[in-house]
């Protein structure tokens, strides 16, 4: 039974409408279907036409033409699906751009995997995603018709399609540098295969006619080989290229005819094969030449096209074997390799790569200044990696020279500056060994505050507000310490004066927060961790039976590897993970006993509340620390008034709350 025009009406409405979900559906910081929405409106995106193209050289014609009629709902509805199909391409290439101009700016080794892992999360999840398969079949279809799309401008639907496609295998040559990238991150064996097997898909798909040499063997079976003689065959076939590629070369060179538009070839190709559109644009710019002259010409541009992205997997394949000869020789042994292999392999690649561009960019000027290709990217990083490096070297001096002289501004600018320089290469382990240096400058600014004569008043001053704890507090000695040198650094550069946008305060902000964690880690922390934690042997730990002490293992101790235990308790905590602590008071049941038999007074529903307060200035807590801005006149106030503020009558702040909750003043 044939279908009525009802149901052909219902299909696609339904296909339009998954599209429009799938669209929904792909995680990234915008909604990719409101960008659509906004996309369909540009000028530039108005289509009102099918051509389909019979004849690639005839100017006048492009085949057979279809108009929709945009005041028919029917009509419309189809327009809109391939409009769709055609964005899904256009955004996931927008995308990538976006992902490899934050990777270069990027630093940070952990924000650099979560950018990859991001982009790559996007591309599987439209491989993956049932909703979007009609998009895709859609540009296929036309892909296969050789179909244009008509309008303010005219979009090729055969590249659209095969440009999507390849970022969806992952075989361009972005998403290669991006799995070499991660892989050069991770050093993982499963993301290796990963970027072995896309090179061998990329190699297989642009240089399909070498096949034709029977020393190629492009199609031979690979699946069964180690990485290493996959490698191998690799840097076989990118020889082969060479060679073919220089014969080929030399005869463009007698013809003359890349000079004039070097990067048309470089901007226009999206695919292995040349469209009908596409030869149709190289008719335009070389019109008063024969058909057979046209094609000829089209296939130098193309073929010059591919030749600068092999550039690119040359560079990734001998930057690999540069990597793998870092590893250590036992790990080399695992993958049926050694030192001495890897560096010959690296010998034989560097020399391809280097006699490749020498001889096959006849317009060296262009390959050299206007494309920035990937060798030149990752270059031009280092390059600002090693000046920031050596900023660095010099901010440590002035650090050296302030500690030298006692001198508290010069101690507090010399630390930011030092801070502010590494910002963007630090990851979490490091970001503790930034806490590590500024617990030893505050306490080495606390000891030359120690030293001034103002000192023991300001302490008199700051202990008087506590009175009502006295009896208690007396007990820890150094208590108010952390406090009193915030207090003094406070009146002499924050109380009264004007707003210094040259000078940082990050150094009388973290003071203050280090007060509130000496009175929450004294009080609470440290007496709970040596009373009942370091009780607490590895059976335990490994058991989840620790849920009853604290709601989360990692942050309170450290996994010691070799000995496949838990064995470095935190010895005291820092405001985000006191937060964790106090905020799971009710449900873990030894803490919540702890502190009732230690201040049997205390509001235990308010002090689940006071964690949920410490997490949300954690962050600023840790800017202070580490975060490598500088923090202004307005920021010190804003923290102070966070944990002291002692402008008001009633001493107010995170510290004083911790008290009234403790002790039920």
């Amino acid at each position: 039974m044939s279908r009525t025009t009802e149901d052909i009406q219902r299909n696609i409405l339904k296909m339009q409408t998954d599209i429009r979900a799938g669209l929904s559906s792909i995680e990234t910081d915008e909604n990719w279907l409101d960008k659509y929405e906004e996309w369909s409106r540009q000028d530039r995106n108005q289509f009102d036409a099918l051509l389909e193209i019979k004849d690639s050289f005839d100017l006048s014609c492009a085949g057979d033409s279809h108009d929709f009629d945009l005041s028919s709902e029917d009509d419309k509805l189809d327009l809109d699906i391939i409009k769709m199909s055609v964005f899904l391409s256009e955004a996931l290439t927008d995308y990538l751009k976006q992902t490899l101009s934050d990777l270069r700016n990027e630093r940070n080794r952990e924000n650099k995997q979560i950018l990859i892992e991001r982009y790559f999360g996007v591309a599987d999840s439209i491989t993956d995603c049932p909703q979007l398969s009609p998009s895709i079949v859609t540009l296929n279809d036309f892909a296969e018709r050789q179909m244009a799309l008509h309008g303010q401008r005219t979009v090729d639907l055969y590249l659209s399609f095969f440009s999507l496609r390849e970022r969806l295998r992952k075989s361009s040559t972005e998403s290669l540098y991006l799995l070499f990238t991660y892989w050069r991150l991770t050093r993982s064996k499963k993301d290796l295969k990963k970027l072995v097997s896309s090179l061998i898909d990329y190699i297989r798909t642009y240089y399909y006619d070498f096949d034709n040499d029977p020393d190629m063997k492009l199609f031979r079976p690979v699946d069964g080989l180690m990485i290493i003689k996959k490698l191998e065959i690799i840097t076989e076939w990118l020889e082969r290229v060479a060679f073919h590629t220089e014969q080929i070369a030399e005869k463009y060179k007698e013809m003359d005819w890349m000079q004039p538009v070097d990067s048309l070839a470089d901007h226009i190709v999206s695919a292995n094969q040349i469209s009908k559109y596409e030869m149709l644009q190289y008719k335009r710019i070389f019109e008063a030449d024969d058909n057979d002259t046209v094609r000829k010409k089209a296939v130098c541009y193309h073929g010059y096209a591919v030749w600068i992205k092999t550039v690119d997997v040359m560079f990734i394949v001998r930057e690999l074997y540069k990597v793998l000869n870092q590893l250590p020789e036992d790990e080399l042994k695992k993958m049926n390799a050694s030192k001495a292999y890897i560096l010959n392999q690296y010998d034989i690649m560097d020399k391809i790569y280097n006699r490749y561009t020498s001889k096959v960019f006849y317009h060296k000027v262009y390959y050299d200044q206007e494309r920035h290709n990937i060798d030149s990217l990752i270059m031009e990083t280092l390059e600002d990696d090693a000046k920031l490096i050596s900023d660095s070297i010099d901010n440590v001096n002035e650090f050296i020279d302030a500690i030298a002289a006692d001198d508290i501004k010069g101690l507090m600018q010399a630390k930011q500056k030092y801070i502010s320089g590494l910002k963007g290469f630090t990851s979490k382990e490091q970001e503790e060994k930034l806490d590590e240096l500024t617990v030893r400058v505050t306490d080495k600014i606390k000891e030359i505050i120690q030293k001034q004569s103002i000192y023991d008043d300001l302490y008199a001053a700051v202990s008087d507000g506590f009175k009502p704890y006295a009896g208690e507090l007396m007990k820890y000695p150094k208590l108010f310490n952390s406090l009193v040198s915030a207090e003094y650094l406070y009146k002499q550069y924050v109380d009264g004066k004007e707003p210094n946008e040259q000078f940082d305060y990050s150094c009388i902000s973290i003071m203050y927060y280090m007060a509130l964690e000496d009175f929450a880690n004294k009080l609470v922390y440290i007496p709970y961790a040596k009373d009942v934690l370091s009780g607490l042997d590895d059976s335990e730990l490994k058991g989840k039976k620790w849920t009853k002490y604290v709601s989360t293992l990692g942050i309170f101790w450290k996994y010691n590897k070799k000995k496949d235990s838990y064995t470095f308790i935190k010895d005291s905590c820092e405001i985000g993970v006191l937060g964790f602590l106090f905020e799971g008071v009710e449900t873990e049941e030894k803490l919540k006993d702890y502190v009732l038999s230690r201040y049997p007074k205390a509001d235990i529903k308010l002090l689940k509340k006071l964690g949920t307060e410490l997490k949300k200035v954690a962050p600023r807590r840790n800017e202070a620390a580490h975060g490598g801005n500088y923090l202004t006149h307005a920021d010190v106030c804003t923290d102070k008034g966070h944990v002291y503020d002692s402008s008001v009558s009633k001493l107010r702040g995170l510290i004083i709350e911790l008290l009234e909750m403790l002790f039920a003043a």
